[in-house]
């Protein structure tokens, strides 16, 4: 009952009170110290600081508590790119020893390294949308940042809640492709790590070559994250730039049936089913042309991942307030370089890839992983985290029920935001799950004769098709018994088969094709 009191007391605070300073004294969660020396922390470089944590476990974390989660050097700067100039900012910050090298640590049990990010929750007034993406990420099997809620101070200013996350790099224990060795000049003797962004500079990357989308030119942008742009050597550079185009050109160029075939040594046919469900679960304005991370490791495929920048998705976007539907694959309406990729519309020609979708959701909706009382409940869960700490955050930051420029707002209380992301996100689940099926590729055929009809031992079907294809066709007996498929291996333009009826009945059947869209059933008599 006191926590409910407390709430209360914060939310109306947060309404009727300007931004205010706040004095943190305690708190439930952990408490990130940070001391400058009065020095103001600069978007790059990073700038000489000390940060000490507070991390008492299940018991109260005082602020006068001694240093017991770290307690040593960083270095510190602003990161983001259009959220650097919100009023709250997101940090970067590496752990260093006395001498500044690097100082792998383990920070709030995530596992040693030394580059960490401080994000904060800003734009996502619920201040779950990260750490919800990429918990979800690492439960299908697709490594993202792991997360922490934490309290942030800064040289005895409270600058409110954030989420302790770890950067994207190479690292056993994050995105673990093969380390380059310093005396190794062979480029295939490591992994590497690339991203899609719209910014762009010659030694920060490559431009992709132009292709087309339904008459649409489509290109982008991609940048070396590992190695790091100021160490990749230009073997490097061609190596995996020639990887990526040899990819893009054969995708291109593929046709269906045969897309997946074409691709199959290239890439990672499930991490990119498993990207493209968590992007179009979430619904990210986004997807696939920002923040787009995948990585190819020695005599491996290209691989989708990991998630990052997810403070806009599940309806948090002001042309997609409660609006859970319409896909984000085929959204083109930005401009290059900020374009989607043409590759998620050239899968979806392939019925392997589609087939692959339609596995791994159905996968993922059976054993509850999506599921919407289970996302419900851990939502639940991280709000009750930062129940009490939320409180602050809103004083010191009254954003709830403003709008800000991308975003609008769910009601007027930290209550309004959880429960608007939870029935976004369960509407928009329903709504999958009339999609994916669909999602099945169909095409029409503009002619299906059978001869002879009645027919004894064998006949035969005739069909005109309008593109090289594979399909099935299934013959049912009355009551709706399958008794026979044949798979068919059509070419583009008339096509004829024989089909060996001498294990039916005599009888009355029913022919159809599962994947010809708008095929009226025939009949077909056996005597």
């Amino acid at each position: 009952m006191l926590r409910f009191f407390l709430y209360i007391f914060f939310i109306l605070t947060s309404i009727l009170l300007p931004a205010q300073e706040v004095d943190l004294n305690s708190s439930d969660i952990p408490i990130l110290v940070v001391t400058t020396g009065g020095l103001e922390i600069p978007n790059e470089p990073k700038l000489d600081a000390h940060l000490g944590i507070i991390d008492n476990g299940l018991f109260r974390n005082d602020i006068t508590d001694p240093f017991n989660g770290y307690d040593g050097k960083i270095g510190i700067e602003i990161r983001g790119n259009g959220t650097a100039d919100l009023d709250k900012v997101s940090y970067l910050f590496e752990t260093r020893k006395s001498d500044g090298s690097n100082n792998n640590v383990s920070i709030l049990g995530l596992p040693k390294e030394n580059d960490w990010v401080l994000y904060a929750p800003w734009i996502d007034k619920s201040l779950i949308r990260n750490v919800l993406t990429y918990d979800l990420a690492n439960r299908i099997g697709m490594y993202s940042s792991r997360t922490r809620f934490v309290e942030l101070v800064i040289d005895d200013e409270y600058k409110g809640v954030f989420v302790l996350m770890e950067k994207i790099k190479r690292d056993k224990n994050r995105v673990a492709v093969t380390k380059f060795e310093e005396d190794n000049n062979d480029p295939s003797a490591g992994g590497y790590i690339v991203r899609i962004d719209s910014w762009f500079h010659h030694t920060k990357g490559w431009e992709s070559d132009i292709y087309q989308v339904n008459g649409e030119d489509r290109a982008c942008y991609f940048q070396y994250v590992y190695p790091k742009y100021d160490d990749i050597t230009d073997n490097q550079k061609e190596y995996i730039s020639e990887i990526v185009h040899d990819f893009e050109r054969t995708l291109d160029t593929a046709t269906p049936p045969d897309i997946a075939v074409e691709i199959s040594d290239k890439i990672d046919l499930k991490s990119f089913a498993d990207y493209f469900i968590l992007q179009e679960l979430s619904k990210n304005p986004d997807a696939y042309r920002l923040s787009t991370y995948f990585s190819k490791d020695v005599d491996g495929k290209i691989k989708m991942g990991p998630m990052w920048d997810h403070n806009y998705c599940y309806g948090n976007y002001n042309p997609y307030q409660n609006v859970w539907e319409k896909w984000e694959y085929d959204n083109h309406w930005f401009d290059f370089p900020g374009q989607i990729p043409f590759w998620w519309d050239k899968l979806l020609k392939d019925s392997t890839y589609v087939s692959t979708l339609n596995d791994r959701w159905n996968m993922f909706r059976n054993n509850g992983t999506i599921d919407c009382n289970m996302l419900s409940m851990r939502i639940d869960s991280w709000a009750a985290e930062v129940y009490e700490a939320q409180g602050r955050n809103f004083v010191r930051w009254p954003v709830l029920g403003e709008n800000s420029t991308f975003n609008w707002n769910a009601g007027p209380t930290y209550e309004d935001e959880v429960d608007y992301l939870k029935n976004w996100l369960c509407n928009r689940i329903d709504w999958l799950d009339e999609q994916f099926p669909k999602m099945k590729r169909k095409f029409e055929i503009s002619k299906f004769e059978i001869s002879p009809n009645p027919a004894t031992l064998y006949t035969t079907i005739s069909i005109q098709s309008p593109v090289t294809d594979k399909t099935r066709l299934h013959i049912f007996t009355l009551d709706g018994k399958l008794v026979i498929t044949e798979h068919l291996d059509l070419v583009k333009g008339y096509n004829v088969k024989e089909l060996d009826i001498s294990t039916l009945s005599k009888g009355v059947y029913i022919i159809n094709f599962p994947e010809i869209e708008d095929f009226t059933s025939k009949k077909l008599v056996v005597h």
